[in-house]
């Protein structure tokens, strides 16, 4: 009698692919996702597996739009990755959060949605590659102004371990959790009064992240209206050096600055202004103020104490992160990459 071969058992999978992927599953058939996890037991027992869910998010990069990506829950013989994710073999079309539910998918004919049962591990997702953009961010900008190693050269720094933190409380649009130290209420902080534009508005600006770590609160209060700040206002050729001595004269707001972290109203200043040059460079991020950014950066390295740029810089790099300087990056390491014009 003939023996009956062993039937091959099927196996669990879960692939994150891009909305086009998606598409292209059902016109043609079968796709070859990048990212794909192998589970054991239900689906929807997978999310509180969060170190499972986690590799498949790590095979991919940054994902800045949920609409943009879906979970796709398949059962298969063959793992999708290497032969090939089969329309047949599709359990379940999963969408990353509820924006993504609520834009669904224009396919005809049409499919269901299942829940957006990982929609807690991609907010995981999102913190942790948030973080990794400010440290990139960060990395770019030392190399741009040639400091290596930038955030560990600053002695007594402590934004190195709690940027994770920091990044999270940007992140946090229900306010769970509230800024407390001078670095969280200035990455936190967004300019509520009219302030003037360039050097008086970066000390204004200053001013505010000041009162509000003073007070534990965002705090309202134009600081235009105060003795220092209308002397900010109606200096009349304001520079840099000038204002610091302007400000220096409030005993108050500099042992509050002081307090929070040494020479803070020295630094914070520089991060607002440059924080407002980086966002005005050129397109291709090869101009700031007019001149090429190697000659910019060596202007601002020969003109500010480094004790007081550095920490600077590291705010920069944190705010504006990988998307807001690697074309500055560029730039500045254009005869080291062949491939540009």
């Amino acid at each position: 009698m003939e023996t009956i071969g062993k039937m091959a058992s099927k196996s669990n999978y879960l692939a994150l692919v891009r909305r086009d992927e998606v598409i292209e599953l059902f016109k043609n058939g079968s796709i070859y996702p990048a990212s794909v996890i192998q589970f054991n037991g239900s689906i929807e027992s997978l999310p509180q597996r969060t170190k499972e869910v986690e590799k498949i998010f790590n095979k991919m990069p940054d994902i800045e739009y949920s609409i943009n990506y879906f979970l796709l829950y398949a059962v298969s013989e063959s793992k999708p990755g290497t032969k090939g994710l089969n329309i047949q073999d599709l359990s379940a079309i999963i969408p990353l959060d509820e924006d993504s539910a609520r834009m669904g998918l224009n396919l005809s004919p049409s499919v269901r949605l299942a829940n957006p049962i990982f929609e807690s591990n991609f907010v995981e997702y999102q913190k942790k590659s948030a973080a990794e953009n400010a440290k990139r961010g960060v990395n770019n900008i030392g190399q741009i102004f040639g400091f290596d190693d930038l955030i560990k050269s600053i002695k007594n720094f402590t934004v190195k371990k709690s940027l994770p933190s920091l990044v999270s409380l940007v992140l946090d649009e229900k306010g769970a959790r509230q800024p407390q130290t001078i670095w969280e209420h200035l990455i936190c902080y967004n300019r509520n009064q009219m302030y003037p534009n360039g050097i008086q508005g970066a000390f204004l600006d200053t001013m505010s992240v000041v009162n509000n770590f003073s007070k534990q609160c965002v705090d309202f209060k134009d600081q235009k209206q105060t003795t220092t700040g209308r002397k900010v206002v109606e200096y009349e050729h304001p520079t840099y050096n000038a204002l610091l001595e302007c400000v220096s004269s409030s005993a108050n707001f500099v042992k509050a600055a002081d307090k929070a972290y040494k020479d803070f109203w020295k630094i914070c200043p520089l991060y607002f202004m440059l924080l407002n040059l980086f966002t005005d460079a050129s397109e291709d991020g090869s101009v700031i103020m007019g001149m090429p950014i190697q000659r910019f950066v060596d202007s601002i390295v020969r003109n500010y104490d480094q004790n007081h740029l550095k920490p600077a810089l590291c705010m920069l790099g944190i705010t504006l992160g990988q998307t807001g300087t690697y074309k500055m990056l560029y730039a500045i390491k254009k005869s080291a990459l062949p491939f540009l014009m």
